[in-house]
């Protein structure tokens, strides 16, 4: 069979399964459909529904004759007692686009057994296939899993007939089954779960589907879901494809249209995201009955129309008129989920509304990034936790906090008040989100101090979140209904009045609308001078200063914070906790503008006024000896960050917050310090231990993907390359879910050597590219984070053998690094790595330059540290300078300092300490 037939095939295949899932007069129908849109391929599919019916008639599906093969131009004979592989077929169990299914009865005498036998349509291989098509059904076979149909074997006969052994499964189709039990909403979300985990099993071990739906998806009484034909489309493939080696390779095999995601249709890559769109389709109709896009009577063509071009229904308006959906129709759906239309339209609003909503993403990398993730968000919406499917917006998680802990709410324990925890200002990303959870806890230690304050925000709480309009709420919005009901209610207390002013415009800061906080604030400066609270006006100049600084106005911003800091030292000597914040506030900004010295200035003042904390204020002294460990850490003194870090580690344990998100960011920023500080051993070890205590700390998702780019970073020099790869791929899809540009630069920096140590040039290249394109957006024209992106440019040419493109881009390194104000530890890589090449370009003299000066900074950078790789790899650099001159007494010790520095920072197996131990004892 030629290849233009083949592809032919493949193209009538699925929708010709398509019909004669219908019964006659819908086949009618829907072929006069296609008719009037594609004349051509409506009388293609009626001629081969007319074989299909004819060969019935003639009892093709039964009987015996001589061995068939399908798949020619003619009809195939009876088939009841063939023998294919072990087993001999007995009664046929249907038909389609594909070929014939029978049940087959094993004959060789090994055991008995029953299986279903799938004989194919030669298209679907190809004639120089079988070899192939055999060995890809040895690997498939091996996928075991209680939900998923195994595949036995696979082959192709003497007579060229191409077919496939599977698990006979008995049971009813997913949707049909759900139907005709009346499921309720959970527990078609329990089975849907089954499937998922199924899927989830085969991504792990590379197999994609690739045509999930309803009719490869059987319940059996006995062991609930099972899903057929998985990775069947990866034996599908027409000669002279390539034959891909991952699951991320694209394929041209078959598919459903009104199952298949965008990229299939368009003749894209197929990846893991291709099923996540495909169980999204499966899951909207399961839940709502009907498809996402496309209503029930549409053709084929429609379809794949509406999938590429319309914008997918919202799950919860899926049964409305407006959808063609009538009175009947809404309450034949909902009573086959046993319930009513109004009820059914509830439950699937909400968290389940834009679960299904990111699962239909057009854009493959929109959608969950692993059917596992889809998975958890389905099960953090049945418990009342936050989805990731949803803006972390105030209204959103301040309504689910209310769901689990209605008690603590009502007891007062949860309040809108934020007065000294009120930090719009932060280091990084990661001190933002740090803050959000450390408020919740200020809140309440304010709640228990001022009972009164408390039920005036827990009575405007309450009040908000009330109003119930049907329509989800921005955070902004939510805060703007506050903002008016404070006004009114409190235009006789001047002094609660500022306070929830004061709170409402530092969650204005956190959803950061700097702007709209600026004008609150103002509103709650009038308001403390009226309740002549100088305490108060204090505390809300410090939070107006944090945001002219959050709004790039830093010199009107540093003003006020002196003018301010100045009054509280000065005239309200009591209030050290405001002191202390406002100073915090001040480091912050000294931190956003490069000024370390400030910064730990002012975090130790504020420790100092802080120097017998009261309960309430632990956590703050806390937090300042992170900002004071991060000052250490960019002056260099690397030693006292890393002490820094491990105190602040400890006191967290001893005020119960050891599996904090809290928590979690110190040990993303301990893990960065102790990279930064060249001991790659333990900074893996520490990301590591940050991701474990993740795992039960809430509001981390992007602090995950922090700790997992720390790790792989680490790793990398650990030589651990495969774990690194699986690491940066994770957290770089997170960072491109969110439409994080910096984060998934970022990324694609730390873990992207490792395809480059691993000779996979292509994909290395990939992850430079990203890593350029994304941190050069955001990134100020010479920062030394682009340096670093010359260094990784510069592995790229040495995995491709190109040494005189890497001494020029690690020259344009340390230029960039040179020129900076903090020193990165890059720069001693980049130049021990520069004397190396310089030594085998002959340039004896430039290398012994460089070879000492990186010495010189490591040893530096290594004060007061155990051990330092950086100082490591610049003694081997300089030991194979001096060796090479003759000098074998000083390379020998250069080489023996070196491997006790390597071995320590990054332990024995690492490709550093191994080169560095051979070159010992060569030497």
């Amino acid at each position: 069979m030629s290849v233009e037939h083949a592809e032919r095939w493949k193209r009538l295949s699925p929708l010709l399964d398509d019909l004669l899932d219908l019964d006659p007069a819908g086949r009618i129908e829907q072929i006069a459909s296609l008719r009037a849109r594609d004349p051509g391929l409506a009388d293609e599919l009626a001629a081969c529904l007319a074989d299909a019916q004819r060969a019935d008639a003639a009892g093709f599906l039964a009987g015996s004759a001589e061995p068939p093969v399908f798949g020619g131009d003619g009809a195939a004979g009876g088939l009841a007692g063939m023998r294919i592989g072990a087993y001999v077929l007995e009664a046929p169990l249907g038909a389609g686009g594909m070929g014939a299914v029978w049940r087959g009865r094993r004959a060789d005498g090994r055991f008995a057994g029953k299986a279903a036998v799938k004989l194919l349509h030669l298209s679907l291989v190809g004639p120089d296939g079988s070899r192939r098509f055999e060995r890809e059904g040895a690997i498939l076979a091996k996928l075991s899993h209680p939900h998923i149909a195994r595949l036995l074997d696979a082959g192709v006969t003497p007579h060229g007939q191409p077919y496939l052994i599977l698990e006979l499964v008995d049971g009813n189709r997913i949707d049909r089954h759900c139907d005709a039990e009346r499921l309720r909403i959970d527990e078609r979300i329990d089975l849907f779960l089954d499937v998922l985990a199924a899927v989830a099993h085969a991504h792990r071990h590379l197999v994609v589907h690739r045509d999930i739906k309803p009719a490869n998806i059987l319940v059996t009484a006995e062991d609930g879901v099972k899903l057929l034909d998985f990775g069947i489309a990866k034996l599908l493939r027409l000669e002279g494809d390539e034959a891909p080696a991952d699951l991320t390779a694209a394929g041209r095999g078959a598919l459903t249209p009104g199952y298949a995601a965008p990229e299939q249709l368009l003749g894209q890559e197929v990846t893991t995201a291709t099923d996540v769109y495909s169980l999204g389709v499966l899951l909207f109709q399961l839940l709502a009955g009907m498809h996402p896009t496309a209503p029930s009577n549409a053709t084929a063509g429609e379809v794949v129309k509406a999938t590429l071009t319309d914008d997918p229904q919202r799950l919860s308006n899926a049964m409305t008129a407006s959808r063609g959906v009538g009175a009947d129709e809404a309450d034949r759906i909902a009573a086959g989920r046993d319930t009513s239309p109004a009820r059914l339209r509830r439950e699937l609003g909400g968290d389940l509304d834009n679960i299904v909503a990111k699962a239909l993403r057009k854009a493959p990398a929109e959608r969950y990034a692993t059917v596992d993730a889809f998975a958890a968000d389905l099960r953090r919406g049945r418990r009342g936790e936050p989805v990731s499917a949803r803006g972390d917006s105030l209204a959103y998680r301040t309504s689910r906090f209310v769901t689990r802990h209605r008690g603590a709410v009502a007891a007062g324990m949860l309040t809108i008040a934020a007065i000294v925890a009120g930090l719009v200002g932060t280091i990084s990303q990661a001190r933002r989100a740090e803050l959000a959870a450390e408020r919740a806890n200020l809140e309440r230690d304010a709640a228990l101090r001022d009972l009164m304050f408390a039920g005036a925000s827990r009575d405007l709480l309450g009040f908000v979140f009330s109003q119930n309009t049907g329509v989800p709420l921005k955070a902004s919005e939510l805060l703007e209904r506050a903002e008016k009901l404070v006004d009114r209610q409190y235009a006789d207390d001047p002094m609660s009045r500022g306070r929830l002013q004061v709170a409402l415009a530092t969650q204005y800061g956190n959803v950061m609308e700097y702007e709209k906080s600026k004008q609150v604030l103002l509103k709650a400066q009038a308001s403390a001078a009226s309740a002549s609270s100088p305490a108060l006006s204090s505390n809300i100049d410090c939070l107006l200063a944090a945001t002219l600084g959050d709004q790039n106005e830093p010199e009107r911003a540093m003003a006020l914070f002196d003018q301010t800091i100045g009054r509280l030292r000065t005239d309200i000597r009591d209030e050290n906790s405001i002191l202390a914040n406002c100073l915090h506030m001040r480091a912050d900004l000294h931190a956003h503008l490069g000024q370390p010295r400030a910064m730990l200035a002012d975090a130790q003042a504020a420790l100092a006024a802080l120097a017998t904390p009261r309960p309430d204020e632990r956590a703050l002294v806390n937090s300042l000896r992170v900002v004071a460990a991060e000052a250490l850490g960019r002056l260099g003194q690397t030693a006292q960050a890393i002490a820094g870090y491990e105190k602040s580690l400890a006191e967290m344990e001893s005020l119960g917050r050891q599996q904090s998100s809290q928590a979690v960011v110190r040990y993303a920023n301990f893990s960065r310090m102790l990279y930064v500080a060249g001991q790659s051993l333990r900074a893996a070890e520490v990301a590591a231990r940050g991701l474990e205590v993740s795992r039960g700390a809430e509001g981390v998702n992007e602090l995950d993907a922090i700790l997992k780019g720390n790790r792989a970073r680490a790793l990398v020099e650990l030589g651990r390359f495969d774990e690194a790869k699986a690491l940066t791929e994770q957290a770089l899809a997170s960072a491109l879910e969110r439409n994080d540009v910096r984060w998934s630069g970022t990324f694609a920096l730390y873990g992207g050597p490792a395809w480059c140590a691993t000779v996979d040039a292509a994909r290395c290249a990939r992850m430079l590219a990203i890593a350029r394109d994304k941190l050069t957006a955001v990134l100020p024209k010479g920062h030394p984070t682009l340096g670093a992106v010359e260094v990784f440019a510069a592995r790229l040419s040495l995995a491709r053998q190109q040494t005189g493109a890497a001494r020029e881009q690690l020259q344009r390194a340390l230029a960039l690094f040179d020129a900076a104000k903090e020193k990165p530890p890059q720069r001693i890589e980049a130049l021990a790595l520069l004397a190396r090449l310089e030594l085998q370009a002959g340039d004896a003299a430039a290398a012994s330059r460089d070879a000492t000066q990186a010495v010189s900074w490591g040893r530096d950078a290594a004060t007061g540290l155990p051990a330092s790789e950086w100082l490591g790899q610049a003694l081997v650099a300089q030991a194979l300078v001096q060796s090479a001159a003759g000098d074998r007494a000083s390379a020998r010790a250069g080489l023996e300092e070196g491997v006790v520095q390597l071995d320590a920072a990054l332990g024995g197996d690492a490709p550093a300490t191994r080169e560095a131990r051979a070159l010992l004892a060569a030497a």
